[in-house]
């Protein structure tokens, strides 16, 4: 029973050293430099029926302060308006080109095989993905390229802000962050050359072109699912500098409007936060659900007390870094947990599949 005990509090402890870690690091943009001269930048979208977003992120686009000198929109096939919502919105910027896709080839999965012809055609010095759900500020590629001249990094990923005004995301999105600062200090991303200590969001990667042109990264990716985090391993196999940081107003998105949406977006790619190992991500939720019952049945009240205090830092603490409600965070704990669980199950059964269809394709995990 002890050793049981000593293990959880040390696991929870362990989270909450990272998550404190990472809060002292501040690990954000920096605020942009007065009269800089910035190096040029593509911005490369792949897109894929995003009739619903597309047209907020090119309008906050055409209002950037330092401006790319092109943006490029890859229409993936689009079964809905996107080509058109695009080439209206070319008509009053002339940086902005739309590419037109063409049947998927064999051996490719769609979003890799789009960001690669983008890359393909891209002019900048740097080439700066952005998903189409994204939201940026006027501000934003200043303070990006602001920090990428003052510390050269050859791939450097942000995680948005995330906009949760539907009931389906403050009970799924969280998650996401929770895992991210309880379990990767951060600032060790660049630290240290270790492919493990690494993670990515494809919802924002900036590329320093001539690397990505002699590493070709969406190529050599191009049937892996969950890109974006195989892609910073990649460069970190390869010794190239890379960054990890927090997004925050500068840089925002609505991932999900609906529960069956968000159980099926994170299932993707839930198993790779965690190594890609279906056991381990089944031991953190374990690890995380159960200790309270454990303590109250076979440890003392000051034990679950601490327990309790450690676990109300943790949510605290990656709420503030994620610029997420507390209170709802606090609130919302217990039907967060269940959540987490069917996105697991959800991704385990998935996996067994070898079936997950996004965006009317099937993107398979063997």
């Amino acid at each position: 029973m002890a050793v049981v005990t000593f293990i959880l509090l040390f696991f929870t402890f362990c989270q909450l050293a990272v998550v404190f870690y990472n809060w002292l690091a501040r690990p954000f943009l920096p605020v942009a430099g007065k009269g800089k001269e910035y190096p040029s930048f593509s911005i490369l979208i792949p897109a894929r029926n995003e009739a619903d977003t597309i047209s907020l992120l090119l309008d906050d686009l055409a209002a950037l302060q330092v401006q790319p000198v092109e943006i490029l929109v890859y229409d993936d096939m689009s079964t809905d308006e996107t080509a058109a919502i695009v080439r209206k919105a070319a008509e009053q910027n002339i940086r902005l080109h739309l590419l037109s896709g063409k049947i998927l080839p064999e051996g490719w999965l769609g979003k890799n095989h789009a960001c690669h012809r983008l890359a393909e055609v891209a002019e900048g010095e740097y080439l700066l993905f952005l998903d189409a759900d994204v939201r940026v500020s006027a501000g934003f590629t200043a303070r990006l390229l602001s920090y990428v001249k003052t510390d050269p990094v050859r791939l450097l990923s942000l995680f948005p802000c995330q906009e949760m005004e539907q009931n389906a995301s403050v009970l799924s999105v969280p998650l996401m962050n929770r895992i991210l600062l309880t379990l990767l200090p951060l600032p060790l991303v660049r630290r240290f050359p270790q492919p493990s200590l690494a993670a990515a969001n494809g919802q924002c990667m900036l590329f320093e072109s001539a690397t990505y042109r002699q590493l070709q990264p969406h190529k050599k990716m191009r049937m892996t699912p969950v890109e974006d985090i195989a892609i910073m391993r990649f460069y970190k196999e390869q010794q190239k500098e890379v960054t990890l940081l927090l997004g925050d107003q500068d840089i925002f998105c609505r991932m999900y409007t609906s529960l069956t949406d968000s159980i099926g977006g994170f299932s993707k790619n839930i198993f790779s936060f965690f190594g890609g190992s279906p056991w381990v991500a089944f031991l953190f939720a374990i690890c995380t659900t159960f200790p309270l019952v454990w303590f109250c049945l076979y440890a003392t009240p000051g034990i679950v007390w601490l327990y309790a205090g450690m676990v109300l830092l943790i949510r605290i603490l990656f709420s503030v870094l994620s610029r997420q409600s507390v209170w709802l965070n606090l609130l919302l704990a217990i039907p967060q947990q269940a959540i987490f669980w069917i996105i697991l199950c959800t991704a385990l059964v998935r996996t067994k599949q070898h079936r997950v269809i996004w965006k009317e394709r099937n993107i398979s995990f063997s």
